[in-house]
């Protein structure tokens, strides 16, 4: 199973890479792509930047998708109704709602 996830992680990265390396060089900052699975974002692949100072999480890093940039990238499409569901299927907590940059959930 690991194997056919790895094979379609390459197919994303290799269409995501000449993004990830503008975006890179665009805004100076490391880029980062996800996946989600359930309530995390798993992050397979990173274009690091050049910069002394940098943010990088290693491959396979699981980030809450309440509580980060990535997962709120992956929740942004979604519908109130969907976001509803999740936020009771995976038990958000709901003190992130106020700390989210801007980002809430409905009650």
């Amino acid at each position: 199973m690991w194997a056919l996830r790895n094979i379609h992680n390459r197919d994303v990265l290799s269409v995501a890479g000449p993004f990830m390396h503008r975006l890179m060089l665009l805004s100076g900052e490391t880029v980062n792509v996800a996946i989600r699975n359930g309530n995390e974002a798993v992050l397979i692949g990173q274009k690091e930047c050049k910069s002394m100072v940098r943010m990088c999480a290693p491959l396979g890093s699981r980030l809450p998708l309440h509580a980060s940039g990535a997962g709120k990238a992956l929740l942004y499409p979604l519908t109130e109704e969907e976001l509803v569901g999740d936020r009771r299927q995976y038990r958000f907590a709901a003190v992130y709602a106020d700390h989210s940059g801007g980002f809430t959930y409905p009650a």
